[in-house]
């Protein structure tokens, strides 16, 4: 009896019916570390090369399975400096940012194949490679409370719950306009958050069959290039302007650390990726810890404007001056 749908009682929420969404063919998982969770168990490697300008959320799943982390440097063009190659028994893991690293991904894909892991979060609209592992997430991107795309997985014979435990009172509070507070609900959802391996709830798959993706695509795209074309004079990082590649958000490295805080007085809100690297008692890496003080991701996504890029841009190159 508990298989059949319900008649009568309460309305529940009215969400986009459900559909296949932008990917698929992937592994619907609740988020990166339950993609990293399912990779290891599968290959149980003994070792792992992973960049140390990365989140600890990356490797929190290998810690606990104890298995062994070897960190790798990158330079100040976010490229891999004296890159590991992965023997067997071991996995390589790049980080593709702000999906600026298409070309070494996919280079990767072909020399190491499945001992290779690429971390796609920040290149939703990507959907997998020839050989290696991937993930992405649709948490950065979107509105929802839960959901990452692992792709590369064998899913015969598999049987994985559906996520219960989700929570969008930050979401709720946000829209009601109560930004502080839903930032603070936000800071504590993402702490408890894990890496079990479980299903994308059905409350995000029904959201995110509702997106118009290609209109978040385009939006991206037009915002990305209007914030290059205003400060790429003032950017260290080389960044091609794209017409096909959906950006995360707009990579801006300038030469001085700006405060964030003055930022944020002004409404404009800015994250540091990521501030788990500065506080990691590890001696060297002194590259990224530069940089994970110096990046400034500027926000080019759905929910903004050619007026808003108007405000980022003379906010950033009043301060220049």
């Amino acid at each position: 009896m508990s298989e059949l749908k319900p008649i009568g009682g309460f309305f529940e929420l009215e969400v986009p019916p459900l559909g296949p969404g932008y990917h698929p063919n992937a592994l619907a998982l609740t988020n990166g570390r339950a993609c990293i969770r399912w990779i290891l168990e599968r290959e149980k490697p003994l070792r792992i090369y992973i960049p140390f300008y990365t989140c600890y959320a990356l490797y929190e799943p290998m810690e606990k399975m104890g298995i062994e982390v070897i960190f790798y440097s990158i330079d100040e063009a976010l490229d891999p400096v004296n890159l590991p190659e992965p023997m067997a028994g071991e996995l390589l893991v790049l980080v593709n940012y702000f999906g600026l690293k298409n070309r070494l991904a996919d280079h990767l894909d072909q020399r190491f194949g499945r001992r290779v892991v690429i971390d796609d979060t920040q290149r939703f609209f990507h959907r997998g490679y020839q050989y290696a592992f991937s993930f992405t997430s649709a948490r950065k991107y979107f509105g929802v409370p839960d959901g990452a795309y692992l792709y590369g997985a064998d899913r015969e014979g598999q049987k994985i719950d559906r996520n219960m435990d989700i929570s969008v009172s930050h979401n709720i509070k946000r829209l009601s306009g109560n930004q502080s507070e839903a930032y603070r609900d936000y800071l504590n959802y993402e702490e408890s958050l894990g890496d079990e391996l479980k299903m994308m709830s059905l409350f995000s798959e029904h959201l995110l069959s509702g997106v118009d993706y290609e209109a978040v695509a385009q939006r991206r795209i037009s915002n990305f290039n209007f914030l290059h074309e205003g400060l790429k004079r003032y950017n260290n990082l080389t960044i091609i302007p794209t017409e096909t590649e959906v950006p995360f958000s707009y990579p801006f490295l300038p030469d001085c650390t700006f405060d964030k805080v003055y930022f944020h007085k002004h409404k404009i809100y800015i994250p540091t990726l990521w501030p788990d690297v500065l506080e990691r008692d590890i001696d060297g890496f002194e590259q990224e810890k530069d940089i994970a003080q110096r990046l400034l991701p500027l926000p080019i996504d759905q929910r903004y404007a050619r007026e808003d890029m108007e405000r980022i841009v003379n906010f950033i190159t009043g301060m220049m001056q």
